[in-house]
């Protein structure tokens, strides 16, 4: 009997720690669930996302929306690890706009990268492309280090920007209009 009862003890002092452990389970998860939601939140902007390793030569998506360019390298090229020397010249020969790029296969290599971020927080650069199936053409893209990795790791995340580039163009129009009329007024 005696044993009986310290088995009884033994069980009831597993199943409270279990119960302990799962309300902590379950704790963690609405913590990971709300960081999550931030983070959505905080890249919506974001068509692409990555994180690359440039001194393994890869990249791995985090996140792809639909009807963007990235979905379309990805269905070309297949899985969801690839070089990331390969992706990125693969998306400068099928979409990037030459003209309005012509440094970018030199700017996005690994080395580049790796020397800029060893003495900046980030690196930005805007490139116009093929339109996306969404009708996104102006693009830039974000990449900044993971310091406290090994390696070189790096998060790459594409904006579109063709709403910035608009309002730009707008606001050059009108300076260009405004000094017109002041340079016929100068005149009279």
């Amino acid at each position: 009997m005696g044993g009986h009862l310290q088995s009884v003890r033994e069980n009831m002092r597993m199943r409270k720690k279990l119960e302990e452990e799962h309300a902590s389970l379950e704790q963690s998860l609405l913590e990971l669930q709300k960081e999550k939601n931030i983070l959505d939140v905080l890249s919506i902007d974001y068509t692409s996302i990555y994180t690359c390793d440039l001194l393994k030569d890869r990249m791995y998506p985090v996140k792809l929306s639909e009807n963007t360019n990235a979905i379309l390298v990805k269905e070309q090229l297949g899985c969801e690890c690839h070089s990331y020397s390969e992706r990125i010249r693969y998306y400068y020969d099928h979409f990037v706009i030459k003209e309005s790029a012509p440094d970018f296969l030199e700017k996005m290599s690994a080395d580049y990268l790796m020397e800029y971020l060893a003495y900046h927080d980030r690196f930005a650069y805007r490139f116009r492309c093929l339109a996306s199936p969404a009708g996104q053409k102006h693009f830039e893209v974000q990449i900044a280090r993971m310091k406290e990795t090994k390696g070189f790791q790096v998060v790459m995340g594409y904006r579109y920007i063709d709403d910035i580039i608009e309002e730009q163009k707008n606001r050059n129009m009108n300076w260009s209009r405004l000094w017109k009329v002041r340079r016929s007024i100068v005149k009279l």
